[in-house]
């Protein structure tokens, strides 16, 4: 944990910093038509946020942990903890949630295994203690909203999906898997715990917005994390499906990578390429 962890790690700490100095609420900016832009300040460095708000909140907390011991709220290893803190607490949940719900769907012994299989993952230690990464925040609710939906609670289910995209935007892909999990569960109305999940989701997301709307920050919050929507990581994604790409097309996505500094990423796709190539997966 007090490793450097990724480049995101300085992105999540200024974003922590900011939320303490500048107010949650003003970090996607206040107004503007079109609306501004904010930029969130922590010595030397600015960054814009184009994550949930949920996420600034908790980063918010881990900040707020730090600067008690940590007035000056220095760039140390203490900090490095104290932001990858929430994280390891989501792990340490989610493994007990997959431990609670495998045991009583398959047993003990089957619960171990799947709890096991989780929490001694390396790619689970490397995400989230190791790298800094926030999936694990996102993890946490999305997994316990598909348990939920499958064991009845639709709007239980429905508020935990709201936390994970409120979290991380990538959770909206989930949204289609727990109001059909939450449909099958119901033996008698179908309809309607579907309909009571959304509507959960909807109540919760809202709560979490409204002081947002309240300044008039909304359309900022939209604008700033709707900027996801421009980034290369999806196409990225999609470009590296077999058959999607041609060599070429991946050198030049390669070199586009690379011009924006992305330089490791870059070398990823030059190598998938070449592999691509040889086993004959390029289009």
């Amino acid at each position: 944990m007090p490793l450097d962890g990724t480049e995101d790690m300085m992105v999540w700490k200024t974003w922590s910093y900011g939320a303490l100095h500048q107010g949650v609420t003003s970090l996607y900016g206040v107004g503007g038509s079109p609306p501004v832009r904010g930029l969130v300040h922590w010595g030397n460095r600015s960054t814009t946020v184009d994550y949930p708000p949920l996420a600034l909140y908790e980063l918010a907390v881990a900040g707020l942990a730090y600067q008690t011991f940590f007035p000056e709220f220095e760039n140390t290893r203490w900090l490095n903890a104290a932001v990858k803190l929430p994280g390891l607490l989501s792990e340490i949940a989610l493994t007990w949630c997959l431990y609670a719900f495998a045991r009583r769907r398959y047993g003990i012994p089957a619960a171990r295994w799947a709890a096991l299989a989780y929490w001694a993952n390396p790619a689970s230690v490397l995400n989230g203690a190791v790298l800094g990464y926030l999936d694990p925040l996102t993890a946490l609710p999305a997994m316990a909203s598909i348990g939920m939906a499958t064991l009845g609670p639709a709007m239980v289910a429905g508020a935990l999906l709201a936390l994970a995209c409120l979290t991380k935007a990538q959770a909206v892909f989930l949204v289609p898997v727990v109001v059909l999990a939450a449909w099958n569960s119901s033996k008698t109305k179908p309809v309607w715990a579907a309909a009571r999940t959304v509507a959960a989701a909807a109540i919760v997301a809202l709560v979490v917005v409204l002081p947002y709307l309240f300044i008039g920050a909304g359309r900022n919050v939209a604008q700033g994390v709707s900027s996801l929507l421009r980034h290369d990581m999806l196409s990225a994604y999609e470009a590296l499906r077999p058959g999607r790409s041609t060599f070429a097309e991946l050198q030049d996505l390669a070199q586009k990578l690379a011009g924006q500094q992305a330089h490791i990423c870059a070398e990823f796709v030059r190598e998938a390429a070449e592999v691509y190539q040889r086993r004959g997966l390029l289009r």
